[in-house]
């Protein structure tokens, strides 16, 4: 926003310049015209401010210095206002592609994001319901021991009294 409002004022005094610089141009070029042609003198207009043929040699030098310098620095600032315009248009570019490209990087993680709490979300329904079927198999198995329905074999022994025993020296 700031950029775009430092764009257009740049803008705006360049096509000052330019006018001024335009306007300039064209007087000394109708001066130059009023000069070749003989036997004619520019007109006595006060918006018409050139030299004429009338005025001191020392009084005209002088302005046409004054002028020269006058649309010298106005050519040198408009071109520095074009070159800052440029610029900032080169920025005002660059921002907006960058803008561009982050929001389709954001998009693009969200989506990843996404999609691993739908894979998160099955991974614990899954495991619930493994824990689930674990407990009921184990509830089973309990049960099926109690009623004498399982008889515990000799390895099945071991393997408890193995594990307690690695749970034991655990802790």
């Amino acid at each position: 926003p700031a950029d775009e409002e430092e764009v257009q004022r740049l803008k705006a005094e360049v096509m000052h310049a330019q006018d001024i610089l335009e306007s300039t141009r064209h007087a000394c070029r109708h001066l130059e015209v009023e000069q070749s042609i003989p036997n004619v003198e520019p007109e006595d207009d006060d918006d018409y401010d050139v030299l004429s043929p009338k005025q001191s040699s020392a009084h005209s030098g002088v302005q046409v210095l004054a002028e020269k310098h006058m649309r010298e620095k106005a050519e040198e600032r408009g071109a520095q206002l074009a070159g800052k315009a440029k610029r900032l248009g080169q920025v005002l570019l660059a921002q907006k592609l960058l803008i561009q490209r982050l929001e389709k990087q954001i998009a693009e993680e969200e989506l990843r994001v996404e999609q691993k709490e739908l894979r998160l979300a099955g991974e614990e329904k899954l495991h619930l319901r493994l824990k689930v079927a674990l407990r009921q198999r184990s509830d089973e198995i309990v049960v099926d021991r109690i009623l004498g329905k399982l008889p515990v074999t000799q390895r099945q022994k071991d393997k408890v009294k193995q594990s307690l025993e690695d749970a034991s020296v655990r802790s």
